[in-house]
């Protein structure tokens, strides 16, 4: 620990570290599917179907960090009840928009608007993120 002017400001543990690896892995995830997502309409019908595994499995990688994020807590504990229900929400929404959208990329229709709801899901997750893990992410 260091002191100045009174202040007590924690050195960093092992457990922020880890926290500090697993939001920058997320958000790298968020980002390569949001540059996925924004060429799916202009791609044509076999490479939507041949994206919509890779989109898949994207996602699911992103919601299951979601999970290990919520189970971690940073030393104050700051998360409440409510911010858990919101994220499981927003888990939940995100899940439910991810097999919408590989569904329709294989069946061919509707994509466009179901990538664009799926974006949507992924800036409530980051909004929710950053607002319990004040954490700054260079990307």
């Amino acid at each position: 620990m260091y002191a100045m002017s009174s202040n007590v400001i924690p050195f960093p543990h092992r457990g922020y570290f880890k926290l500090l690896a697993q939001m920058q892995n997320m958000v790298e995830r968020i980002e390569s599917v949001r540059r996925q997502l924004s060429r799916i309409p202009v791609m044509s019908r076999s490479d939507q179907i041949a994206e919509a595994n890779g989109l898949s499995l994207d996602v699911t990688a992103i919601i299951e960090d979601l999970s290990d994020l919520e189970h971690l807590e940073l030393p104050d504990g700051s998360a409440t009840g409510i911010w858990h229900e919101r994220l499981q929400a927003a888990r939940t929404q995100l899940d439910w928009f991810n097999r919408q959208t590989v569904y329709g990329l294989r069946q061919g229709n509707g994509a466009e608007q179901m990538s664009s709801a799926l974006a949507a899901a992924f800036s409530e997750v980051e909004r929710l993120v950053s607002e319990h893990y004040p954490v700054e992410i260079g990307c």
